[in-house]
C-alpha cells in the first residue's frame, strides 16, 4: 500500500495557487461534468463553508498533474458557524442518538469536496500497470491526510454525508462509519455519517496503517492556513454576498 506514494502524493493546499487549484479542480468535476453546481466565468467552485475548511489535494508526482482534492471544515469558537453541511442537508432525519460527542458540544468537523477525476488515468501519460493498478486506493490518500489533520486538533469525531457504495467501500477499506441520519435526498439519495478517528486508526488494516504513517511523514499543514487567503479569498468573499445559493445557511441545532 505504501507504494502509493512513489506515484501520487497528497498536497496540503497552503495558499492561494493551490486553493485556486482545489477550486479549480472541483468546478471541472461538480459543475462542468456532474451539473451540480453553476458554471462560473472563473472556473472555480467554491461556498461559504471554504471560509472555515482546510484543503487537500492529490497529484500525480512524474507529471505534476492534480487529479483530486477534499476538504476538512473545523468549527471551533472563533468560526462564527454553528454547524457542519452534514447537518444542514440531513435536516429532521439527523438521528442525534446515534452521534457520539466525546463529550463535545457538537461534532465540530467535517470532511467533504472528496472528489478525483473519473478519468484521472486518461489525464496522465504512459502510466505503468503497477499506477493503475493502484488506483483504487487512492481515495486513501484524500481521507488520510485528513485524519491526520483531526487528530491535530485532538479530535476524535468528523461527520460526512455520502452515498451507500462509497460508505460501503470506506468500510472494506477499514474506516469504521456509522450512519447516523435516514436517508437524505441531495445529489441523489445519500446518508449522514460519522467517522471517529481514534477507532480508524485502531481497526484499519496494517498496510492502511503504514500508509498513514507515511503521510504523517510527509504531508506538512499549518493550523493557521484555514479558509482562502489574498486577493483570492476578497474576490470569492465578494462573490458570495452577492449569490445566496453560496452562501452558509445557519440552521438551530437540538442536541436535547
Amino acid at each position: 500500500m505504501k507504494e502509493l506514494l512513489n506515484y501520487f502524493e497528497p498536497v496540503f493546499a497552503d495558499d492561494e495557487v493551490l486553493k485556486a487549484q482545489a477550486f479549480k479542480t472541483r468546478h471541472e468535476i461538480y459543475s462542468e461534468r456532474l451539473g451540480w453546481e453553476s458554471v462560473t466565468e472563473t472556473g472555480l467552485e467554491y461556498d461559504g463553508y471554504d471560509e472555515f475548511a482546510y484543503h487537500c489535494l492529490l497529484r500525480h508526482k512524474r507529471t505534476g498533474i492534480f487529479i483530486g482534492t477534499a476538504r476538512l471544515i473545523i468549527i471551533d469558537q472563533d468560526s462564527l458557524l454553528d454547524h457542519v453541511p452534514a447537518e444542514r442537508f440531513a435536516g429532521e432525519k439527523l438521528l442525534p442518538e446515534k452521534v457520539k460527542y466525546n463529550g463535545l458540544a457538537r461534532p465540530k468537523s467535517e470532511i467533504s469536496r472528496i472528489t478525483i477525476f473519473p478519468d484521472w488515468h486518461q489525464r496522465i501519460p504512459d502510466l505503468s500497470e503497477e499506477e493503475l493498478s493502484l488506483g483504487r486506493y487512492l481515495i486513501l490518500l484524500m481521507l488520510l491526510p485528513m485524519i491526520h489533520i483531526i487528530t491535530g486538533f485532538e479530535q476524535t469525531s468528523t461527520l460526512g454525508i455520502m452515498e451507500k457504495k462509497f460508505i460501503r467501500r470506506l468500510k472494506l477499506l477499514g474506516f469504521d462509519c456509522e450512519v447516523i441520519s435516514g436517508p437524505v435526498e441531495h445529489r441523489g439519495t445519500r446518508l449522514a455519517i460519522q467517522i471517529l478517528a481514534h477507532q480508524v486508526l485502531r481497526d484499519m488494516r496494517s498496510e492502511v496503517f503504514e500508509l498513514y504513517a507515511e503521510i504523517r511523514k510527509k504531508v506538512e499543514y499549518h493550523l493557521d492556513a484555514r479558509g482562502v487567503p489574498g486577493e483570492l479569498g476578497r474576490l470569492i468573499r465578494e462573490d458570495i454576498s452577492k449569490n445566496p445559493d453560496k452562501q452558509v445557511t445557519r440552521i438551530k441545532l437540538n442536541r436535547e
